[in-house]
């Protein structure tokens, strides 16, 4: 297998198991740091010098803690399916990808991400830098091809959340020898089936979980997770058609004795410092189908979280839940603990700032409100969040299916319209992964509208940036180099950019590396010393304002919970109020 060695590894006499479970190191990377560090993942390994590859991968992929390769820490949708499957009698274990391939397995199941590296964000960082391999395929493949090397009988099963990908190049399942590729939650196959697997009964290459289990309910946990992460819901409902509907469709709150029955077996653990919510749409906790307007039910949920001690942290949320009740945002906000020193963010998407795009693709996203009120939801609900000290990480599709200039346009507005609110802003490639069909969007098809919307958004991610550590007082050691070398990666692609240097340069990677490297001199490399990375690291900003001289020229850093606040308004939701916008139907909920 071309570009992957396998390892030759020693068993153990006493390590059978019916399933050893597992996930490559772009899923089970440093515990340390946080889920939004698995960006990393996606950066181009072959651009990286040797010394930089040593270095990323002893810091940021290293072994997650462990006892003769069972982890004690794991992804969470590892724990589920141990969960699920010693529930069922199996005898499993979850390996660290470092120790899968020692073991003796019957079948060993690997969740995946990102196998070959089609995900959005790895396809605009690869598109943009003229890379070749991302570290999550390197990584994918590197384990697919160890197990098979020293486990030549055992099946190999693919699932996860990226397994998608192995639909668009069918060719790479027999390349890798994976036996069977799982399309949908492996919890909603019944027990025949992992029966007639283990006897290798499955004659099929691929298998749907039927659509009608797609929701199945959870198997509790038998250990912590990375980030203390619990499920409080799944599937979303809310219809994107860029995302996956298929897994997407529809959605289940998860009983909040469940979840604090989690939250205990995570807090538990030595080496879970936080609790984190998953869910598509936390705020709409509790909700019904139908029902946009978000409730009480989520703020009742992490007051009882808040009893166990550890910070709370979150994944997804949209501008629309967060502004149709602020009051509950705030109350959230509250019992998370959130204020000017202790900061969090959602990962939300603002894909575009055209109105005709929204109601074309994403109608469902900007409930209660009309497509045409999609700009102006994306700027108050930006205000509601940051008035309670959630930071929004945002996401922009770029390249959707007839998708024009003057769209595009309507995007850089409201990126602009934005620029003073603290938040991070990327745009990412389109990626036809459901029922958007086409070729994937590449950097070499970026009208002149689309780069300067590239642009944009380079000056304000690099310009938040390099504040936003600093100022949560939370994020470790390796969380702020990954910070550091974002920020460097945008101010270096934006200088090429305006030098009229083009994009997809090798050039633009190995500078922003070099200067993060230059940057963490004193962390002395390989001995594990850790500084105060930041203190001595900071940076004025007149690269950007020589780029860009009239870019910060009005641009004042605001006050973190009172931003956007009009004078007067006694409103804390952006620049305004809820009550400029016309929602279509609040629904059933409970304010």
């Amino acid at each position: 297998m071309q570009g992957v060695e396998a390892v030759q590894l020693t068993r153990s006499v006493d390590d059978s198991y019916d399933f050893v479970i597992t996930a490559d190191e772009s899923c089970m990377h440093n515990y340390n740091m946080s889920f939004m560090a698995g960006f990393l993942a996606c950066v181009p390994r072959d651009l990286l010098p040797n010394r930089v590859q040593k270095f990323v991968e002893s810091k940021f992929f290293s072994e997650v803690p462990n006892k003769n390769g069972a982890a004690e820490l794991s992804i969470l949708a590892l724990r589920k399916m141990e969960a699920y499957l010693s529930d069922l009698g199996y005898r499993v274990i979850v390996a660290t990808p470092q120790s899968a391939a020692k073991l003796r397995g019957k079948a060993f199941l690997v969740s995946t991400m990102d196998p070959l590296g089609f995900g959005p964000a790895t396809t605009t960082m690869v598109g943009l830098t003229g890379g070749k391999e991302p570290y999550n395929r390197f990584f994918f493949k590197r384990l697919i091809g160890d197990i098979k090397a020293n486990n030549p009988t055992s099946l190999v099963v693919a699932g996860g959340p990226g397994i998608w990908e192995m639909d668009i190049d069918t060719e790479q399942q027999d390349k890798l020898g994976i036996d069977l590729v799982v399309f949908g939650p492996a919890e909603a196959l019944e027990r025949q089936f992992w029966d007639d697997l283990l006897q290798k009964k499955i004659a099929e290459k691929k298998i749907q979980t039927s659509s009608d289990r797609m929701r199945p309910d959870p198997h509790m946990i038998k250990g912590p997770s990375f980030w203390g992460m619990v499920e409080i819901s799944r599937g979303c409902g809310r219809g994107c058609q860029f995302c996956d509907l298929e897994l997407m469709s529809g959605f289940k709150w998860i009983p909040k004795d469940f979840i604090l029955k989690e939250v205990a077996i995570n807090s538990a653990s030595p080496y879970v410092n936080n609790v984190t919510l998953l869910s598509e749409d936390i705020l709409r906790y509790g909700t019904q189908a139908g029902d946009w307007k978000i409730n009480h039910h989520i703020v009742d949920l992490v007051k009882e979280i808040s009893k166990f001690g550890k910070r709370i942290a979150m994944t997804h949320c949209t501008f629309a839940s967060a502004l149709s009740n602020p009051k509950v945002t705030e109350d959230f906000s509250y019992y998370c603990g959130l204020d000017e020193k202790h900061l969090s963010g959602f990962q939300t998407g603002i894909e575009t700032g055209s109105p005709k795009i929204m109601k074309r693709y994403m109608v469902g996203k900007l409930k209660p409100w009309k497509p045409d009120d999609w700009p102006e939801v994306v700027e108050q609900g930006m205000g509601v969040m940051v008035d309670n000290y959630i930071i929004p990480h945002c996401t922009i599709v770029m390249g959707l299916p007839e998708e024009t200039a003057d769209d595009t346009t309507k995007t850089l507005e409201l990126v602009d319209r934005v620029r003073t609110y603290p938040s991070l802003i990327l745009p990412l490639f389109f990626v036809p992964l459901s029922v958007l069909k086409g070729g994937f969007f590449i950097d070499k098809m970026m009208t002149p509208e689309q780069k300067a919307l590239m642009s944009a958004c380079s000056k304000h991610t690099a310009y938040w940036s390099k504040r936003l550590p600093n100022w949560s007082g939370q994020l470790g050691l390796l969380d702020r180099l990954v910070f550091q070398m974002g920020a460097d990666y945008s101010f270096t692609y934006l200088n090429n950019l305006i030098a009229g240097k083009g994009y997809g340069t090798a050039g633009v990677m190995i500078n922003a590396v070099k200067a993060m490297l230059k940057a963490s001199a004193e962390i002395a490399i390989g001995t594990g010393k850790r500084m105060d990375y930041w203190e001595k690291t900071r940076r004025d900003y007149s690269v950007l304002q020589k780029l860009d001289p009239e870019y910060l020229e009005d641009l004042e850093v605001p006050r973190l919970g009172n931003i956007g606040k009009p004078p007067g308004s006694g409103c804390g939701c952006g620049i305004g109020g809820v009550a400029n916008l016309e929602a279509e139907n609040f629904g059933k909920g409970n304010s």
